[in-house]
């Protein structure tokens, strides 16, 4: 994990990658998805809409 962000690989144009800082409120909600699919065993990659970083 590299500090608080999300790589949205695909993006709707050439660009690319694009990694997207997120702030202490959206980092606590990411946290506790992640925390809820654990619990529910669901917590391969291609589960996520997203990754984090």
């Amino acid at each position: 994990m590299i500090g608080r962000s999300l790589a949205v690989r695909k993006s709707k144009t050439e660009a690319g990658e694009r990694v997207i800082p997120l702030n202490a409120d959206a980092w606590a909600v990411i946290l506790e998805l992640y925390r809820r699919s654990e619990a529910l065993g669901a917590i391969e990659p291609s589960h996520f809409p997203f990754l984090c970083l």
